[in-house]
């Protein structure tokens, strides 16, 4: 394959790249014959979690000669960072970019070209996977629809702040009315409790549309970072949003049409707005009401609630008397002596109480060293004669302890 793009058109190529950026670092190259000879090209790509695709579709009229040598469809995976970094840092004196993808056994490479001015070549030679491309599968015609200035969109996405990837928007639309809201979410403190997210809600006036045509009320849920890289997208290269959508649980459909040589497609994965919370949100003020509330009342108003409280209480049958609980005598556990001491090499043998009758004599073992019975280190030292014959000095230092090894 064999692509050579205008210096005029390198900004958009540069552009498309960049918004695939935002849903992925690799994206899929597919290059398929046409049956004039000529080629098309299509770039894609899909975010981790398979919720949001991307495709850019590159007529042959927008390069200024492409091709390809292979009758089958050419499909590889290439990372983004760096050729992205390569168009980023092309400067103002490129004449035109040359893209050639080769596979010739032993070396296969992509190949980006900057022909510059004053023949200057600069050639950067990037590896690539050969991998299939997904598809979303998907009717791309819902029912309704809706087309808006780029210029339009950005101003009304503007106020919705999303600082992780997670940011949602709703969309509540009806035949008369449009409304935008954020997704209102109860965050997790720090300090254990919880703590309310900031609430957005944006009405768009149906005038502010180039087209509106929904049918029925629909509200749907989706990611705010992939439909702000699609209105981006969209303003950088001057043109409107032409948006296809359902209820919620059906995909939504952006497309954008440059000139008549490049289309870009975006497929965003929705879900119905959550109102299992609703019940909670509404008792929560109520119940905030009622605390200050009967924390602003008069004391004659307090004096009557306290009167009733203990009416209550006295009329309220008492609490049942539950049967005293017999607990179960415990026997009492003998503490036993380890089985292994430090330094005995046999366990030490119990004396008995009383001796009847004189025992043969029995084998001498190793007793436990003081140490482990909590003694004096000193003592295990061979007592000399001096030691024996006169008590030891409490005042005298501590004998160092003499180590087996």
């Amino acid at each position: 394959m064999n692509a050579v793009i205008s210096a005029s058109d390198i900004k958009t190529f540069y552009s498309a790249l960049n918004c695939l950026s935002r849903f992925s670092d690799t994206f899929w190259l597919q290059c398929s014959r046409l049956n004039n000879g000529q080629a098309q090209i299509r770039l894609s790509a899909i975010n981790a979690t398979n919720s949001a695709f991307c495709m850019f579709v590159f007529d042959p009229d927008f390069f200024l000669s492409v091709a390809t040598q292979a009758s089958a469809k050419i499909e590889c995976q290439i990372h983004l960072k760096s050729i992205l970094s390569i168009l980023r840092s092309r400067g103002r004196t490129v004449e035109r970019l040359e893209l050639d993808l080769t596979d010739s056994g032993s070396e296969c490479r992509f190949t980006v070209a900057l022909h510059c001015q004053h023949g200057i070549l600069k050639v950067h030679r990037l590896t690539y996977e050969p991998k299939r491309g997904l598809l979303p599968t998907a009717d791309p015609n819902p029912p309704n629809f809706f087309c808006i200035a780029a210029a339009t969109a950005t101003e009304w996405t503007d106020h919705f702040l999303s600082s992780n990837r997670n940011g949602e928007i709703t969309f509540a639309c009806t035949p008369s009315t449009c409304v935008a809201r954020s997704k209102d979410d109860d965050s997790p403190d720090p300090k254990g409790g919880l703590r309310r997210a900031i609430h957005t809600e944006v009405k768009i006036a149906v005038d502010e549309f180039r087209e509106y045509a929904v049918l029925d009320a629909c509200a749907l849920t989706f990611s705010l970072r992939e439909f702000k890289a699609t209105v981006a997208l969209a303003e950088a290269l001057g043109v409107a949003l032409e948006v296809n959508f359902s209820d919620g649980d059906e995909p939504l459909f952006v497309r954008l049409r440059v000139e008549n040589a490049v289309a870009a497609e975006f497929v965003i994965a929705t879900t119905r707005p959550d109102r299992t919370n609703a019940p909670d949100k509404e008792a929560a003020p109520a119940a905030v009401a009622r605390s200050v509330s009967s924390s602003v009342a008069p004391p004659a108003a307090r004096e009557t609630q306290r009167q009733t409280e203990s009416s209550d209480a006295s009329i309220a049958p008492p609490p049942p008397v539950r049967p005293p609980v017999e607990s179960t005598p415990v026997n009492p556990v003998q503490a036993q002596a380890p089985l292994f001491f430090p330094g005995a090499s046999q366990p030490s043998q119990p004396e008995p109480e009383e001796q009847t009758q004189p025992l043969p004599p029995s084998p001498q073992f190793v007793q436990p060293t003081p140490v482990a019975r909590g003694g004096d280190p000193g003592e295990f030292l061979a007592p000399s004669e001096s030691d024996t014959e006169s008590e030891p000095d409490p005042a005298a230092p501590r004998k160092r302890f003499k180590p087996f090894f």
